[in-house]
């Protein structure tokens, strides 16, 4: 089965699979919007890293309209490992390498540099946003195990020298505050895009000519 995704208010449509994800938290226009922006940008990727992977429709998606080598997905909650390895090996292109870590943020250890690293992240900090009685879907909403910090250490780490960092992120002033502090830390350049409800944000290298 294909769906289509028609999304007005952000003026593109995405061809969505029948893509197999959890009860708890499935995903949403974010998402969509984020492939669609990456793939306006239209980008050479030898090797993508997909944080907070989900069902992993960001990276699977992307891999299949980019030029891409390899894909790594790091997804913290075991619950999706079924939903990754199933959608993968259905939609995911043959001649792609394919790496799925289950770990949080702060643990990653990873041996590659990557050209994109792309992230749709839980957005809020605890004691914001809207609360769920499922722990599983406020770890996907909220940083409850990792932070902020703890992202942009990883984008440090392994952002190649040229590479790019592209997240999408709501547009709310109490989450767009706490990214800016913590970005203050750290030897970045990056732009803002805001669309709408949505910002995408975009992090360089202070280096990259």
């Amino acid at each position: 089965m294909i769906l289509v995704l028609l999304i007005n208010s952000l003026n593109f449509k995405v061809m969505i699979k029948d893509y197999s994800q959890p009860d708890f938290y499935r995903f949403n226009s974010d998402s969509l919007a984020l492939i669609n922006w990456i793939c306006d940008k239209k980008l050479s990727c030898g090797r993508v890293l997909d944080l907070g992977a989900g069902c992993g429709i960001i990276g699977i998606e992307l891999a299949q309209k980019l030029e891409m080598e390899k894909l790594t997905l790091v997804e913290l909650q075991a619950d999706y490992e079924v939903h990754l390895k199933l959608n993968l090996a259905c939609y995911l292109p043959q001649k792609i390498q394919v790496e799925v870590i289950l770990n949080a943020f702060s643990e990653l250890n990873l041996v590659d540099s990557y050209e994109l690293i792309v992230c749709n992240p839980p957005y809020y900090l605890p004691g914001h946003g809207q609360k769920s009685k499922d722990e599983r879907r406020m770890i996907a909403r909220t940083f409850i195990r990792d932070s902020w910090r703890h992202l942009f250490e990883i984008v440090d780490r392994y952002l190649s020298e040229k590479g790019e960092a592209i997240f999408v992120l709501k547009n709310d002033r109490i989450i767009l505050e706490n990214i800016f502090k913590e970005l203050k830390d750290f030897k970045f350049s990056f732009k803002v895009h805001e669309e709408r409800d949505l910002v995408f944000l975009e992090i360089l290298r202070l280096n990259k000519n």
